[in-house]
């Protein structure tokens, strides 16, 4: 299990059909080297979900025992800069593993999975959801198609779509559908999970420069900017922002970019063209 934050990739736990594991590395594709981090707090586990957001990752639920499978549900963040482990909310679902995972624009998805009794395989989900870091709430999101559900284990995305399928099935066994996922909105963020502000950006396309406009940013505290490309990719961040906040984008490549404000508990998404 692992993800990429930045230039780095990190690795780790799993199991050797002996015993379960949870130290967890880092690799420098520069000195060909890997490198132990933080130890992880909580139980040592394999095919758990996974996936990288705004700067950190997240590894959750899987199984934290063979060969006597013992299912979990918690979820723990992990800071590169701080190089520490945070338990963040558990993932909403029954415990299991081998689920379904994927990100988009720095909202985590993940879903389905399957649960093992006396060492044969006894119930497959379709259930499905999304995660959204700022919050720290996950939200119900449309089920899996397969209505019996599906252990997968692991997913992508491509731009706004995220994409999982194969695995196995109680009713047909191993599967080979394969399916995309679009988010209920441009974001994946829920309305719910909103600033109450008045947020424009412009101009729309832009070229040298976009202006981020919010009529009730004034007064407050503890804002923060995150620009991310279409493939979720974090390229510019600022703190402490203040309505009219112009941003240099003659560097940004050609392409969608989508703009979040958040103040640590809700956000607010748009997004804007560079030509």
């Amino acid at each position: 299990m692992g993800f990429t934050i930045g230039n780095k990739a990190y690795a780790g736990f799993g199991n050797n059909n002996t015993n379960t594991f949870k130290d967890f590395y880092v690799y420098n594709d520069t000195t060909d080297v890997w490198t132990p981090v933080a130890v992880f707090p909580g139980a040592s586990r394999f095919h758990a979900f996974y996936f990288a957001l705004n700067g950190k990752g997240y590894i959750g639920a899987g199984s934290v025992g063979y060969p006597n499978y013992n299912f979990v549900n918690d979820m723990w963040e992990y800071d590169p800069l701080a190089d520490s482990w945070t338990q963040k909310a558990n993932f909403p679902g029954l415990p299991r593993f081998q689920l379904g995972f994927f990100s988009i624009n720095n909202i985590g998805y993940a879903g389905m999975g399957e649960i093992v009794t006396n060492g044969v395989i006894s119930n497959c989900y379709n259930d499905f959801y999304a995660y959204n870091p700022i919050a720290n709430t996950w939200t119900t999101k449309s089920s899996y198609p397969i209505t019996a559900g599906a252990g997968i284990q692991g997913g992508f995305s491509i731009g706004q779509k995220g994409y999982t399928g194969c695995g196995y099935n109680l009713q047909t066994g191993n599967l080979n559908s394969f399916y995309e996922y679009t988010p209920d909105s441009t974001t994946g963020i829920d309305d719910a999970a909103a600033l109450p502000i008045d947020l424009k950006i412009y101009p729309n396309p832009c070229t040298d420069y976009v202006i981020v406009s919010a009529s009730k940013l004034n007064g407050a505290k503890n804002l923060e900017i995150i620009i991310s490309d279409s493939a979720g990719k974090k390229v510019y961040t600022a703190t402490n922002v203040v309505s009219n906040y112009k941003i240099n984008a003659s560097k940004f490549k050609t392409g969608v970019y989508t703009v979040q404000i958040a103040d640590g508990k809700k956000n607010i998404v748009r997004k804007f063209v560079k030509c």
